[in-house]
């Protein structure tokens, strides 16, 4: 039999050849629409697909059998969210309708839940569908950002922030994550409390 050869993926004008099982190496994106389904080491190419098969650590809000929620590990402002779906697609015309219209719902819930429990005012749904939109991690996903109101400029400092950092290494520590955890516990506590009933006039 012939020596099994990496697959190469053309990726922003470079040849990327596969050589990783969890991730693309440092420095290359290799998008979910352009892998090659026969390479084994094609899956998973994305932290999220990482976090949603337990391999990284992350502080979830909801887990169903379409979406995941989970805090953001750079929050813009505090009880920052991303809405997930479980499939690996770029960009949301890759998902179904029902996927999409699950996504947004469970976005839309969250945004409540993070004001019953953080005392938010309001929330930014945000997308970046595909890269042409600044899109950085190319696996759909909705962000919910708080928003307590008199926050502009923090808010806007916050974003800049967020944008700069993404580049560079984070370190996972203890004492981070036992807040996003708790961030996360609140929010779902508000997302799965039991709706009142309205009265029938």
């Amino acid at each position: 039999a012939g020596l099994a050869l990496p697959c190469l993926i053309e990726v922003d004008r470079l040849s990327h050849a596969c050589s990783s099982p969890t991730l693309a190496p440092l420095g290359h994106t290799v998008f979910p629409d352009e892998r090659t389904a026969s390479c084994p080491h094609c899956m998973p190419m994305t932290i999220f697909e990482s976090i949603i098969r337990g391999d990284m650590p992350a502080s979830f809000v909801h887990d169903d059998a379409q979406c995941v929620a989970f805090m953001d590990i750079r929050p813009i402002t505090r009880g920052h969210v991303l809405v997930v779906p479980r499939q690996a697609k770029q960009t949301l015309v890759g998902l179904s309708t029902a996927t999409r219209q699950h996504l947004w719902e469970l976005a839309h819930a969250i945004g409540l839940a993070q004001q019953q429990a953080l005392g938010s005012h309001a929330q930014h749904l945000l997308i970046n569908d595909g890269r042409a939109a600044s899109q950085t991690v190319p696996h759909v996903h909705i962000h919910v950002i708080p928003r307590y109101g008199r926050d502009n400029l923090y808010t806007l400092g916050r974003l800049g922030w967020h944008i700069t950092t993404l580049a560079l290494p984070y370190r996972e520590r203890a004492s981070r994550r036992r807040k996003l955890d708790a961030l996360a516990a609140s929010i779902a506590g508000a997302l799965n409390a039991p709706k009142p009933v309205p009265e029938i006039a």
